[in-house]
């Protein structure tokens, strides 16, 4: 099957006034009163009754469709310098004599006179 892009230009749907993009990736099921698509890449069926917002939420997570990478709204960022990731933040409390020394051995080993503080 050839790949169809996600996003399709409102340009190139002519006399297509108020139907969405999402028919392109998507078949109607018989019977219509049930009002229910057809992913064409999985197979899986999508009702539409309020609007095709379920169609194009499908389609984003659909593991089948080659487009799905084209058109994320929100791209995840990764560090090629991360080793591991913890599963929640961690809790760290403040030690006001252990921030103490550090900040005088920064000063001495900087040379730095203590009127900076």
């Amino acid at each position: 099957m050839d790949h169809l892009p996600l996003c399709i230009d409102s340009s190139s749907t002519e006399n297509s006034k108020g139907r969405s993009d999402m028919w392109v990736h998507f078949t109607k099921e018989e019977p219509y009163s049930e009002k229910k698509a057809k992913c064409n890449y999985c197979g899986n069926l999508i009702k539409y009754l309020g609007g095709t917002s379920g169609m194009r939420n499908h389609l984003m997570r659909c593991k089948e469709n080659p487009n799905r990478e084209a058109c994320k709204r929100q791209k995840l960022l990764s560090s090629s310098t991360e080793v591991s990731v913890s599963p929640s933040p961690t809790i760290s409390k403040f030690d006001q004599n252990a921030s103490r020394m550090k900040l005088v051995k920064m000063f001495v080993k900087s040379e730095l006179p203590f009127r900076f503080v």
